[in-house]
């Protein structure tokens, strides 16, 4: 329901699908495969696509890696214009009551129409204690033919953003950060 500036409204019925997907856990309990719109969890920086999550749990690891394309960004269709690839590993610490802590890396392709867009590796972290909470992550993009004749380096520390908070009493909590995300420099 909109009502525009000028007084006059509109009304739109449409539903659109915006996650939908179905997965397979093998019968050795470690294994699982997703297929549909979904979300990489262990990719923070891969965000929402279009296809196939492999996962392999082992205690306190994982891996996996994933095919897919990204949907269109105004009206969510499926689209196979940006095509994604890439894998992933994880370690957790081993679980405690007061604290817990994880790393992840892995690296990711994206490809416009079948030329390059982004190419990235990342490294992400996160920490959590009883009074300190941490989490940061570290992408770096690599790029080559007509993104270097544009003026970018062939590798490039593009984004960088680290979040904390220290409980420092019963009532009081400091928090602090620093975010360098910049615009990369696509296809």
């Amino acid at each position: 329901y909109r009502t525009h500036p000028d007084g006059t409204s509109e009304t739109d019925s449409v539903n659109n699908v915006y996650r939908l997907a179905a997965s397979w856990h093998l019968p050795d309990g470690r294994q699982s495969v997703t297929f549909g719109r979904q979300f990489a969890p262990s990719l923070a920086v891969v965000s929402l696509f279009d296809g196939v999550l492999y996962d392999v749990e082992g205690g306190r690891w994982n891996a996996g890696g994933f095919t897919g394309s990204q949907p269109d960004p105004v009206n969510l269709k499926p689209s196979s214009d940006i095509r994604e690839y890439g894998g992933y590993w994880r370690f957790r610490g081993a679980a405690a009551n007061t604290r817990s802590w994880e790393i992840t890396s892995g690296a990711v392709g994206s490809y416009e129409n079948g030329d390059p867009n982004r190419e990235f590796v990342f490294v992400q972290g996160r920490y959590h204690g009883a009074r300190l909470a941490a989490f940061a992550v570290e992408e770096i993009d690599y790029y080559r033919g007509a993104k270097v004749a544009a003026g970018e380096s062939a590798v490039s520390l593009t984004s960088t953003f680290t979040s904390l908070s220290y409980r420092a009493g019963e009532h009081v909590t400091l928090y602090g950060g620093y975010d360098d995300r910049r615009n990369v420099r696509l296809y």
